[in-house]
């Protein structure tokens, strides 16, 4: 579930300047831990505090895979 969030509206590095504006999260997990990530596929105004979100695997390179959120 997301616990908390902010949208970023101004990219750290010029490389995310495609991906801006985004929802940065503290997703709380099923199991307990809470963990920092994306949520994607979700509107920015559409972002809730408890809202249900799923994992979904994000394969930047075939090295590399990133776990992000989305609405359940």
């Amino acid at each position: 579930r997301l616990h908390s969030f902010t949208i970023i509206r101004q990219p750290a590095n010029p490389v995310f300047i495609e991906d801006v504006p985004y929802i940065y999260a503290m997703v709380q997990l099923d199991e307990g831990p809470r963990m920092i990530s994306t949520v994607v596929q979700c509107d920015i105004e559409d972002a809730e505090i408890d809202m249900p979100l799923v994992a979904v695997f994000d394969d930047i390179t075939p090295e590399w895979t990133l776990v992000k959120f989305r609405p359940a």
